[in-house]
């Protein structure tokens, strides 16, 4: 049976054109959704001050924790069954994220570089060097191994399938993320599910900015030192928006904090924000460099 077949370079969510699964537009809505349930928390909580018993509240904690996993598990992954070319390994990606993450990345920031201990009370750059070297490198470092160990290379048919493992990688790091503060702390709803978006607001961020470097390399042929680069950047995006948006508290990163939520929010603008603007640019880096494939394959034909 025939069908249509593009090029692996083409850059498009239009499903009548290519084959393969959306990717900007199921992540819009996971975020968006995601937003939403937490601005609704937070103005219950700021407006009436409901007190929830203990089992209710842990259930509801235990409920948000898990949110950002099953939006992606709907719009990331159960929809890629409905294209003609879905992408595999997406269920994949995201478990092992969530093993790595729970027994490599999570341990070592704090076990053993302890942030909580030094980098709460350290000057403003000392903070962004620290976060970006300790937490921001764990992180990245976990999305970037994964992806390119478990998909690489027949996985990556066109760019776009990088964004969409990166993003799986994301979700399945930020969920043992989740549950380890919604487990580990006493804080509120509220106050819970704002952490919960900023946790999946800057991995999916900085698992853009790994995705877009391995869809660079794996259908261009840059400098070797361009995967290592959007690495770092990725991890420095954290090593900045971590201390950027708990400055308004004064707070270290640690599951055990308990932070006032109206100061918090503003530290969900900071995530929201960064999101935002990864998002597009990243968009727009894929579009540049899918269209100059095109014009160059066009260019090499009679």
């Amino acid at each position: 049976m025939y069908y249509y077949r593009p090029s692996i370079n083409a850059l498009t969510d239009d499903a009548e054109v290519n084959p393969y699964g959306q990717v900007w537009l199921p992540l819009a809505f996971q975020v968006g959704i995601l937003l939403v349930v937490v601005v609704v928390i937070y103005l219950i909580f700021r407006l009436f001050t409901p007190s929830l018993p203990r089992l209710i509240g842990q259930a509801l904690d235990l409920l948000l924790a898990l949110l950002p996993l099953g939006l992606w598990l709907f719009f990331g992954w159960w929809r890629e069954r409905f294209v003609l070319q879905p992408r595999e390994r997406l269920l994949m990606v995201a478990i092992i994220s969530a093993l790595a993450a729970n027994a490599v990345a999570l341990p070592l920031i704090e076990q053993v570089y302890q942030v909580e201990r030094w980098l709460a009370i350290a000057p403003t750059a000392t903070r962004v060097l620290g976060f970006t070297f300790t937490v921001g490198a764990s992180q990245s470092m976990v999305i970037y191994l994964v992806v390119r160990y478990s998909v690489w290379r027949d996985h990556l048919r066109y760019r776009l399938d990088a964004a969409a493992y990166a993003v799986a990688s994301a979700v399945g790091y930020a969920t043992v993320l989740n549950l380890q503060f919604v487990f580990n702390s006493n804080a509120n709803l509220d106050v819970a599910a704002i952490r919960i978006f900023d946790n999946i607001a800057l991995l999916y961020s900085g698992s853009l900015i790994i995705a877009f470097g391995l869809s660079e390399v794996r259908f261009e042929q840059p400098t070797p030192f361009f995967m290592p680069l959007m690495v770092a950047l990725s991890s420095f995006l954290s090593g900045i928006v971590i201390p950027l948006r708990t400055g308004f508290t004064n707070a270290g990163f640690t599951v055990q904090a308990a932070i006032n939520a109206p100061s918090l929010i503003f530290g969900t603008v900071i995530s929201l924000g960064v999101f935002i603007a990864v998002t597009t640019t990243t968009a727009g880096l894929f579009n540049t460099a899918a269209r100059r494939a095109r014009e160059a394959q066009a260019a090499r034909e009679p």
